[in-house]
């Protein structure tokens, strides 16, 4: 089989007609013909009815226009490939932070708005953003961490020769939408919290050690949870429903687009710390570096 048999057997299928096909094709009718019925003993079955009115595809024809347009989709892409290989890329990866969309639109708008440049972002958990990083599937990371968790993330940091780059401080606040029964509030305390369901992402290494922090006496550990492993989803959730989630002020003005308030939370004095991350002595391209500039922007 040869790609120009498929091409002809694309092109009179389009056409619905050899004729016009091979008028299209600038080949002869009877070679047209010729190359539709070597194609057709090749494969051992019919593919066109052919009628007064046109040809028509048959089931098996069907499915091999399917396969057919599915090839020549990737010898348009490999024909491509010079184009795709002068493209810069960007690739972040990023605990779940709605701000990251912001981001992402900022830099489409101000330095890729003829989409010159390919944008990819690998939403994770602290845990896989340092692993992402190190290995090279990501140009930098994007996340936090809060004092509890310093200690043993600049260890981790350091053993994957890894570099941090400060964004600014924050504390955690109490994200709730309209249908939750304390989204009126100026302040709420971890207690009242407490009678609600809580969205939390899986947890991993970094998270199982914030469970054990507490405020007013009340251990993060004992409050009521939903998993969730979907922005989407979480997004969804807090609009609709009584649940709530742990979030951090620099994206108060993403969620309140949606209808989400970011509310105090009274007595709280866990301080967080924003940044970025990069493997030590790594260039970073041009593009990246925008985008890093547009991240220490946030604050």
């Amino acid at each position: 089989m040869q790609l120009q048999q498929l091409h002809y057997f694309l092109t009179i299928a389009d056409c619905g007609s050899i004729n016009k096909a091979s008028t299209k094709l600038l080949i002869s009718q009877p070679n047209l013909s010729k190359a539709i019925k070597d194609l057709e003993k090749e494969l051992q079955v019919q593919v066109f009815i052919r009628k007064s009115s046109g040809v028509f595809l048959t089931e098996e024809g069907r499915q091999l226009y399917e396969y057919a347009q599915t090839i020549f989709k990737q010898v348009r892409l490999i024909n491509n490939i010079h184009i795709e290989q002068k493209r810069d890329s960007v690739t972040i990866a990023t605990y779940p932070v709605l701000s990251v969309s912001r981001v992402m639109r900022t830099f489409n708008d101000q330095y890729n708005p003829q989409n010159l440049i390919s944008l990819k972002v690998l939403e994770c958990r602290i845990a896989q953003v340092l692993n992402h990083v190190e290995t090279g599937t990501a140009d930098i990371g994007f996340l936090y961490f809060n004092t509890l968790q310093k200690k043993n993330f600049i260890q981790l940091l350091n053993a994957k020769k890894l570099s941090w780059n400060y964004i600014c401080e924050d504390r955690g606040y109490a994200l709730m939408g309209p249908q939750h029964p304390l989204y009126s509030r100026e302040q709420v305390t971890l207690q009242e919290l407490s009678q609600y369901p809580l969205i939390r992402y899986p947890d991993d290494f970094f998270s199982d050690m914030t469970a054990h922090q507490q405020i007013d006496d009340t251990s993060l550990m004992d409050l009521p949870s939903h998993f969730t492993d979907s922005s989407m989803l979480t997004l969804d959730l807090l609009r609709n429903s009584n649940v709530y989630r742990l979030g951090i002020g620099l994206t108060k003005e993403d969620y309140l687009q949606y209808g989400i308030r970011t509310i105090p939370i009274v007595n709280n004095d866990i301080r967080i710390t924003i940044g970025w991350i990069r493997r030590n002595n790594y260039v970073l391209s041009d593009a990246t570096t925008h985008l890093t500039e547009i991240l220490a922007s946030l604050h």
